[in-house]
Order: C-alpha cells, then structure tokens, then sequence
C-alpha cells in the first residue's frame, strides 16, 4: 500500500525502487513493455506522493463580510408668500367723484412695493423645515436687517417705528413652562415689534437635534401698519414719513425748515445730534440646517 502522507510516502517510495524487483526489470533487456510499465509505475507512485504531500498542512482562514449605505437627510427647508405688495384693496366700498368704485386704498405708482397707514399682510410669509435625518443636526434660523421703517427726531427719546412685525409658530413644538417640549396646538407668539425684535427672537429658534429626530416646525411672520382712527396722536409722525418718502433721499431733506437725514443720527457717544430717519423696508430671512459631528 502507498503511504499517503508526505515525506514519509517519499521514503517508501525509495524503498521499492530499492528492492530487487524492480532492479530486475529495468534489467530485461528484450522486455520493453515491462520496461515501460515500470516507469509508468514510478510516475504514478510519485505522483500519488506529492498529492498527498500538498493535504498534509495546516489551514486557517477567517472571514467577514460588511455592508453599509449612505445615512439619509431628507431635509426640506420651504419658504412660501411674501410680505408686500404693490396695491391693497380698500376696507370700506367707495366711490370717486365720478361715481367709480375705488377698489385700491394704496397703489404704488412703480413696480415697488409698498406700506402705508391702514396696510397690513395677513397672509404673511410662511417658513418650514421638516425632516427626519439620520445624522445629527444643528437648525438656525437668522434674518439680516437691512432697512426699517422709522423716524428719530434728535429732541425726543423714543424712535417711531409703524410697522409692526408679528412671528408665530404655528406647527412643531416649544419649551414649556416646565422646560418640556410641548406640541403647538394654537399658533404661538414668539415676538411682536421692529425687526430687530424678530431677528432676535428667531435666534432663539435655534436647536440641536439628535439623529432621527421628527424635525417639524413652521413659522409665520406679518405686519402691519395700524391705521390712527382715535385720537391721532401718531398722524404727524406717519405724516411726515410719507412726505419724506416723496422726497429725494441722496442729500438731507427738508420738511417744513427741519432737516432730516438718513445716515446714523448720532455721535460717537451714541447721542443723536440730527433727525434721522427710513423709509424703506428690507430684510433677509436665511433657513440653516447642518450636519454636526
């Protein structure tokens, strides 16, 4: 029998090629098909040798398979509506002299938009964000004032500002009185003022949220510009406005022997030391949201 492992198998090979047997075979000279029988046996047996040799080893393997996708966003920031615009229907039905139905109260005379006493956008401009990310992130929500409606006369204290500003929040949640998230049923009231008031009450919406988190929330921001049907303590100033308003702005503009200006009205102390004054309106309200680490 072949020993079938290696080195050993090789020995025992030696051994039959050793022995007289096979000497007398390659010994026959007129027999020359046991000749070649032998070889072919010597063939065989030395093959049968190295395979088993290449069995005869130790063998290890390890092995792990991974999988992984891209972890989702999905976020979605909206913006919808808008603040102003060029014309505002009258709130009472009325007629020109010529018996025509005014329909319009304000209508601007260009492609500008527009306020005025009486004015007011319900509709208002709507910002959402929604999402359910994988990731954590941070939510910012920030508005670069450019320009408000005001008046400051140098003797007076306050600064006359018309145009009122309203932010709610009308889906998502907020920090309740006992600093729970609590679910907004009813639109919130987040701040109501100058612009400045709402660019610093939508740094509050600011937050951190942990991966997975239901991100859902939406604000709604209006204005208005209160029509004086009292005691028209606000008539002068909102007055005084619109004909500045009709002026050239690029150089100081004259309002009854009174000059008023639109560059910063006060010193390097802070103390206002000529009437200044806006008359326009412009702001920008970015929605962030990004991955943190």
């Amino acid at each position: 029998m072949v020993q079938p492992v290696g080195a050993n198998g090789f020995n025992y090979i030696l051994q039959i090629l050793q022995t007289n047997f096979i000497k007398d075979i390659f010994t026959m000279k007129k027999n020359k098909i046991m000749r070649i029988a032998s070889v072919l046996l010597v063939a065989v047996l030395l093959s049968i040798s190295a395979i088993s040799g290449t069995f005869a080893k130790y063998v290890s393997t390890a092995e792990k398979t991974e999988t992984a996708r891209v972890a989702k966003w999905g976020v979605n920031l909206e913006v919808t509506g808008s603040s102003f615009n060029t014309q505002y229907k009258i709130a009472e039905a009325a007629t020109d002299p010529a018996n025509n139905a005014i329909i319009y109260s304000v209508d601007s005379s260009n492609s500008n938009n527009v306020v005025a006493p009486g004015t007011k956008d319900n509709g208002g401009v709507t910002f959402t964000i929604s999402g359910e990310p994988e990731v954590a992130t941070k939510v910012e929500i920030t508005m670069d004032v450019k320009s408000d409606v005001f008046v400051k006369k140098a003797e007076e204290d306050d600064v006359y500002c018309p145009v009122v500003f309203t932010l709610q929040q009308t889906k998502g949640k907020y920090v309740g009185e006992d600093n729970t998230l609590t679910d907004i049923t009813d639109p919130k009231q987040l701040a109501k003022g100058t612009l400045t008031d709402i660019k610093n009450a939508l740094a509050e919406c600011a937050g951190t949220y942990a991966p997975k988190t239901n991100i859902a929330a939406e604000y709604k921001l209006t204005w208005e510009w209160a029509f004086d049907n009292n005691d028209g303590a606000n008539d002068e100033n909102d007055t005084l406005l619109g004909d500045l308003a009709a002026k050239d702005q690029s150089q100081p503009v004259s309002i009854n022997g009174v000059n008023y200006e639109k560059r910063p009205g006060t010193d390097a102390a802070g103390n206002y030391v000529h009437h200044t004054f806006s008359t326009n309106i412009e702001y920008t309200i970015t929605l962030k949201i990004t991955q943190v680490d």
